[in-house]
């Protein structure tokens, strides 16, 4: 019996040793979940991009960049602030408006808006109204600068929000960007823009 009692100190303390080797290992150096980029959502996946504005304050015309795992969708010929008219926000409390041609306090309008990708995509998903007497237009365009295939052109409601989640088929062309073309009086809103990258 003495001679066995060593041994079992042993393998005990072998076996504590191994447990604690095991917890603290792996390829994980802290960083949190491996599909974690650093922006705070830990549920990210690769080639997905997502945004709702509300990390933007541009309240002049402006171009500015949006990025998120690694995809950057540049918007072009709006604003992106808290405007005031809870109406205009699909979540939170900013969306990316687009005015009729004109002058205002928040700078020259062209009347036009566009979200372009940095990448291909397959997919591209948002959420668009606008205001009573808005009668603006989105149209999603592929790689080539045309018209999304089976794309219908979407006429922004005044009444409610409408979503739009457009995905190509096999042997299209890939998805690009996002035209907005105001019209009538008032803005035409977008929020909640979403993608996955080809």
């Amino acid at each position: 019996m003495r001679n066995i009692r060593p041994y079992l100190i042993f393998i005990l303390i072998f076996g504590i040793i191994t447990s604690l080797t095991a917890c603290g290992s792996g390829s994980d150096s802290g960083g949190g979940n491996e599909n974690d980029n650093g922006d705070g959502n830990e549920n990210d996946t690769a080639g997905e991009f997502s945004d709702d504005f509300e990390n933007t304050n541009v309240p002049m015309v402006a171009s500015f960049d949006l990025s998120h795992n690694g995809i950057t969708a540049t918007v072009a010929g709006g604003t992106a602030f808290t405007i005031g008219n809870r109406l205009l926000y699909h979540s939170g409390d900013k969306s990316w408006m687009v005015e009729p041609a004109g002058v205002n306090v928040r700078g020259t309008h062209t009347g036009t808006g566009t979200i372009t990708f940095s990448v291909p995509m397959s997919r591209i998903s948002f959420w668009v109204r606008g205001d009573p007497g808005n009668t603006s237009i989105v149209t999603i365009l592929d790689v080539d600068g045309n018209m999304a295939e089976n794309s219908s052109i979407t006429a922004v409601v005044s009444t409610g929000w409408i979503e739009v989640d457009f995905t190509r088929t096999g042997g299209s062309s890939a998805l690009k960007s996002i035209l907005v073309e105001a019209s009538g009086i008032g803005m035409a809103a977008l929020d909640d823009l979403g993608g996955t990258s080809e």
